[in-house]
């Protein structure tokens, strides 16, 4: 899919953590941070890479913390408190904001659809004063992480833009199986939550940077 073609579709959909938001690297210090004081090994980016899942309750369970629901909540709400504790150094990933601006220029329409919890997913795109480019934010309603599909099934809906003329941007092969479900197009970018390899196989393009498509879209 080139440049020329995203800037033809109606309707963009925007993951956020990893995709916009380059947050990798805390998740990864957080998660640590709970592993830690159970004796449990600490994970490192490109493990996590290689692992990360949703729901997360998987993901989890391959490092080896409990995944019972009493003590799976505890974590999940530990997880929380570190990410928004610390949530201060992360940073849009570079071109983020160029290529929203292009695109925006261009009238096209984007929403972000995230596996994160609304209010949460609210704050965090308003502390960077990017949400004016996006007609709705589209988080969960819950702290664990389960995945979007459900969310994103009612976002197509009120939409009213046939899947064919929507594309969805996202770095986790959940974002492509949410794409494959909905009947979308997907673009993956390397090295957010899951690595190049991962993505790959898939079979949906995958890009380096929004810089990269930054640049392409202000010469399409």
């Amino acid at each position: 899919m080139d440049p020329g073609d995203l800037l033809r579709r109606r309707h963009i959909l925007w993951d956020w953590n990893g995709t916009l938001l380059d947050d990798a690297w805390l998740c990864v210090e957080v998660v640590n941070g709970i592993l830690r004081p159970l004796g449990l090994p600490a994970v490192t980016l490109e493990s996590y890479r290689e692992h990360f899942d949703f729901p997360v309750v998987r993901y989890y369970e391959r490092i080896g913390l409990p995944t019972d629901p009493e003590q799976f909540d505890a974590i999940s709400h530990r997880f929380i408190a570190g990410y928004h504790e610390r949530f201060g150094e992360c940073s849009l990933r570079g071109g983020a904001e160029e290529a929203l601006r292009a695109l925006h220029g261009r009238g096209t329409a984007m929403s972000v659809l995230s596996a994160s919890r609304q209010d949460l997913l609210e704050l965090a795109v308003g502390r960077f004063g990017i949400a004016r480019y996006f007609a709705s934010l589209n988080g969960i309603d819950t702290i664990h992480a389960t995945g979007k599909l459900e969310r994103g099934r009612r976002l197509v809906e009120t939409l009213g833009v046939p899947p064919a003329e929507c594309v969805l941007v996202g770095d986790t092969v959940h974002d492509f199986e949410v794409a494959h479900a909905l009947g979308l197009d997907c673009i993956l970018l390397a090295d957010g939550h899951h690595g190049r390899v991962r993505l790959e196989a898939t079979g949906a393009p995958v890009i380096d940077s929004l810089a990269d498509l930054a640049r392409a879209l202000r010469a399409a």
